[in-house]
């Protein structure tokens, strides 16, 4: 603002929030890396375009020939390659005199060719004529000069400039007075959350909570379990009225009572737990709700506009696959594509991260870049702080529902830094101590499946002993899940054995095996691990509420079972008004946390435990896995399946890596490594 102040006509958007500075000061811009004419039609004269594509179809190629290196992305990032190029003048283009068109082409000539010199000597004068609807209000030299303003008139409007045009670019020029502080926003937050505080019952879930987020921000939303992150974001986008405080969209208070009134003002949300509806197809899945001409559907406006945004954020989906044929990554997808679709221009990710392969978070980060880029804003709500320190720009911390802290650069924050904002106090890894495996608690031979959703298990053979974690790697989709499946009774194989504790299994169920002492905590903790319609303490009895402990006679003993989970809150620190709130209304975290409790408070002698950590913020995975930990003393066999190896590593005694429905090998930790554990998930390398 103090370079805009001091009298320039043309400024650089080299930074979030320039472009909408410029608008509110009536003067020219130049965008960066994409066409943000949108932002200010009238202000926005042109801009350099950074496009991806080439540089990673050429970098395709080169991989392919074997002959790839670092260097040749920069090589075919350039506007001779096709990486970059310059966006159209839209309406400046019958206004802009003929004479800067011809230097700018002169300009990109010399580029091409190899010849561009930048210089800072000022040899023309040229004048621009807006010759569009906004007043230039009197001259900016004058207010450089100290002279009053003058109030516009309607010639003003195409007005040329008769003075040599001041170029800025920020944090390039010295500017006067105050300055602008690195990243800091140069216009009204695009939403802004005033002294938000919201209570449920006894517990206050957020208390006087404040935070923005401007234009081409991301911002990180970080907290444990149960701190207030889902609960705040809720309220945003509708799902809660707050108790005190107001929110602010592009500077105006605006009252949000509902989702459609969150989309109506701009915000869309992705929620940890997708709402989709499996048998539409993507294309129905966008336009439920939204009426078309004469009440009727428009399929052709629905598919163009999803080929639209496909294209533009690199978010492409087949419109007529139903959804329940997409996988978990192409469904969040939809989801942002949903949000996109309905004209967010703030969009909240919970928990985004959580359900991806690699490959998949890769992708979303370039789509989210891509989004930002074009001047929306998003809310990035994770636990996993090396993602958050990689695609942030700045992070507000939550603890017990109040800012703990406001991280102001994200990358140069330190996830250890973060961590102790989120806990209060350092984390430091649980130590695995020396085991000396008892007999087999659980041996499959042999074991085959069919008519699963999944991959299908071919001739699975492994054990488990007692003392002992198995962990269970592989490729999202390569049998894991039918492996848990048939492990916890939910599916029963096609050929093959299974024993527990030395008994063959002859009944696959859920409570057939739970009576030969093992325990289960699936993937899915909404969906098959708890009802989340129930309270909370039915929930956390259901598999065992036939038993004499809670019931009596055919009757439920209310007293009995409200006391085991008033018992299990405590011991595991489960945050919740109360043993009677509603299963679903926890948090990730303390869902996970309801489960470990219910199947540990028996002592079961083999437990098979699916993603343990997915969602889960640092300090509830220390705990979880400091509770597998002592199990593992006490004599209990642990099955761990998941995708992240690093915890994997650290947990495990060995692990076995599942490909294509096969067991592909199996290695001592001390010989696993992840380059190792990786060429096995992929199928290049076997072992016994």
């Amino acid at each position: 603002m103090a370079q805009i102040d001091a009298g320039v006509d043309v400024i650089y958007a080299e930074r979030f929030g320039v472009i909408e500075a410029a608008v509110e000061k009536k003067i020219f811009a130049i965008s960066n890396m994409s066409d943000q004419s949108s932002l200010g039609p009238d202000t926005v004269i042109t801009g350099p375009v950074w496009d991806m594509y080439p540089t990673v179809e050429q970098a395709i190629k080169l991989v392919k020939a074997g002959v790839f290196t670092a260097q040749d992305y920069g090589d075919f990032s350039r506007m001779a390659k096709g990486g970059s190029y310059l966006a159209p003048y839209h309406k400046f283009d019958n206004t802009l005199p003929a004479e800067v068109k011809e230097l700018i082409e002169k300009k990109k000539a010399e580029i091409l060719e190899g010849n561009f010199r930048a210089t800072s000597t000022r040899t023309r004068r040229f004048r621009i004529s807006r010759g569009l609807s906004l007043p230039l209000e009197g001259r900016v030299a004058r207010r450089a000069e100290g002279r009053p303003r003058r109030a516009p008139s309607s010639k003003s409007t195409s007005r040329r400039l008769r003075r040599p045009l001041r170029l800025a670019s920020l944090g390039t020029l010295p500017s006067r007075g105050r300055g602008i502080s690195a990243g800091a926003p140069l216009s009204a937050p695009l939403i802004e959350m005033r002294g938000i505080t919201k209570s449920f019952g006894a517990v206050k879930a957020n208390e006087a909570v404040d935070l923005s987020v401007a234009p081409g921000e991301i911002l990180g939303l970080l907290g444990e379990n149960g701190a207030g992150k889902t609960t705040l974001v809720n309220v945003l986008f509708g799902a809660y009225a707050p108790d005190a405080g107001e929110i602010l969209v592009e500077g105006r208070p605006v009252a949000i009572h509902n989702s459609a009134d969150a989309l109506a003002a701009g915000i869309g949300m992705v929620h940890q737990h997708f709402h989709l509806a499996p048998r539409l197809t993507v294309l129905e899945n966008l336009l439920i709700g939204i009426p078309g001409k004469s009440g009727r559907i428009d399929r052709a406006g629905g598919l163009a506009r999803l080929k639209e945004i496909g294209s533009r954020h690199g978010l492409s989906l087949d419109p007529n696959l139903p959804v329940s044929a997409l996988s978990v990554g192409e469904q969040q997808r939809l989801e942002i594509i949903k949000a996109l679709f309905r004209g967010a221009k703030l969009l909240i990710l919970d928990e985004p991260t959580a359900v991806l392969a690699p490959s998949e978070v890769d992708g979303l980060f370039a789509a989210l870049r891509s989004m930002v880029g074009q001047g929306l804003g998003i809310i990035f709500i994770s636990h996993k702080l090396n993602e958050v320190r990689a695609l942030t720009h700045r992070c507000v911390v939550l603890r017990h529902g109040k800012v703990a802290g406001r991280v102001e650069h994200s990358a140069s924050t330190t996830s250890a830094e973060m961590a102790k904002l989120m806990c209060g106090h350092e984390i430091v890894p649980p130590a695995k101590g020396a085991s000396t495996p008892g007999a087999s608690v659980l041996t499959l031979d042999g074991i085959s499946t069919a008519g699963h959703a999944g991959t299908p298990l071919r001739e699975v053979s492994l054990f488990v002993r007692a003392g002992e974690i198995l962990g269970i790697a592989g490729v999202s989709g390569n049998g894991q899940r039918a492996l848990a499946d048939v492990i916890s009774g939910m599916l029963s194989p096609k050929a093959g054995t299974m024993m527990i504790a030395g008994k063959t299994v002859s009944q696959f169920s859920p409570r057939a095996l739970q009576a030969l002492g093992l325990g289960r905590i699936p993937e899915d903790r909404m969906t098959t691990g708890l009802v989340t319609n129930l309270p909370l303490a039915d929930s956390m009895v259901l598999p065992r509420i036939g038993t004499e402990a809670f019931s009596r006679k055919g009757l439920l003993n209310p007293a009995a079972i409200r006391a085991f989970a008033e018992e299990q809150i405590k011991a595991y620190d489960i945050r919740c008004p109360g043993p009677m709130v509603r299963a679903g209304a926890l948090s990730g975290g303390n869902l996970q946390k309801a489960l470990l409790a219910r199947e540990l408070a028996f002592d079961p002698k083999v437990l098979i435990v699916s993603q343990p950590t997915r969602g889960l913020d640092i300090g509830a995975a220390r705990f979880i896995h400091e509770k597998f930990l002592a199990m593992r003393t006490k004599g209990c066999g642990i099955i761990v399946v998941g995708e992240d190896l690093e915890e994997l590593l650290m947990l495990s005694d060995r692990i076995a890596v599942m490909y294509e429905g096969r067991v592909a090998g199996t290695l001592s930790v001390a010989e696993a490594t992840v380059a190792r554990l990786g060429l096995m998930m992929t199928g290049a390398e076997g072992h016994g």
